[in-house]
């Protein structure tokens, strides 16, 4: 498979780089794969509090993401340090899927608008397609206790009503081609 877009091409360059010299130096080697982590600031979450809040319309042109608090991911990046093997030629390095489970972009605005209380507005037909990861790897080696997709919406939700800081740089999990 061809990996859609200069980012994606690049993320792939980038693993097969840390292989490489991992397999050169003996160093022992995770390839932690972070999908749509979520912070107060940034991210899947915060992009469509904005809109909701906004009353910009939300395209369901793209169904479903997957979304991790950051706070999360970096716990479970600490713990993933003791996953990592040397990899070798015939045992390539062990790649895992960070990121929480699979949400609806309707079902999490619709979430977002009521906590708000302010109803979202949807354009576009859904595809049938998304870009999600599988987290089988992830439950399996690093079981956790997520923080909970309603606290991240009502906790995005007041900071982005209390003017708390945002980093101003969209996401564009709506991008479909891979081009940003």
């Amino acid at each position: 498979m061809r990996p859609d877009g200069n980012y994606a091409i690049s993320c792939v360059g980038r693993e097969r780089v840390f292989a490489a010299v991992a397999r050169r130096t003996g160093s022992p080697l995770l390839l932690y794969r972070l999908f749509y982590a979520c912070d107060l600031r940034y991210g899947v979450v915060t992009d469509l509090a904005l809109k909701v809040l906004q009353r910009q319309p939300i395209s369901l042109a793209t169904t479903a993401v997957n979304v991790i608090w950051q706070g999360d991911a970096n716990r479970l990046a600490l713990r993933a340090l003791a996953c990592a093997t040397v990899p070798t030629t015939s045992a390539p390095p062990l790649a895992i899927n960070v990121t929480g489970p699979v949400v609806a972009i309707r079902d999490l605005a619709t979430r977002l608008g009521a906590i708000a209380g302010v109803p979202p507005h949807f354009i576009d037909a859904p595809s049938d397609h998304a870009l999600i990861a599988n987290v089988d790897t992830l439950s399996q080696l690093l079981p956790h206790d997520a923080v909970s997709l309603q606290q991240l919406c009502e906790w995005t939700i007041a900071w982005i009503r209390a003017d708390g800081r945002l980093l101003n740089k969209p996401t564009k999990f709506e991008v479909r081609d891979g081009r940003f």
